[in-house]
């Protein structure tokens, strides 16, 4: 049950902020994801802690409510992005045909040769 507890607790917060930082790596995610969340958790520790309204249901509640509102903000946020444009090839223009170079004969050919 603890168990279960931490990683709901701490999981819900690291799942809002994967979902905001959508332009990182996969690795960068984790990284922001495992750095935001006990640092959010800290941060409501200490907000209710020094307005005097600390209780642990509470703190569950308050961390549960930012989550879910970063996730909201971070899900209305991808719904609101344009899908980029369709890669479309303009056609080419046409090549004219390149006009048709009369055949040199044999001795046109070896002149260079003898040419010092």
């Amino acid at each position: 049950m603890t168990i279960a507890l931490l990683l709901l607790i701490f999981g819900l917060p690291g799942v809002a902020f994967w979902l905001l930082v959508p332009g990182l790596d996969p690795i960068g995610r984790l990284v922001v994801a495992s750095a935001a969340s006990p640092t959010l958790l800290s941060a409501v520790a200490g907000v209710m802690l020094v307005t005097g309204l600390w209780s642990p249901g509470w703190g569950l509640i308050a961390v549960f409510l930012i989550s879910g509102l970063m996730m909201l903000a971070a899900l209305a946020h991808r719904a609101r992005r344009r899908p980029p444009a369709p890669l479309t090839v303009a056609p080419r223009p046409a090549v004219p045909p390149r006009p048709a170079v009369p055949a040199a004969g044999p001795e046109e050919n070896d002149e260079w040769i003898f040419n010092s």
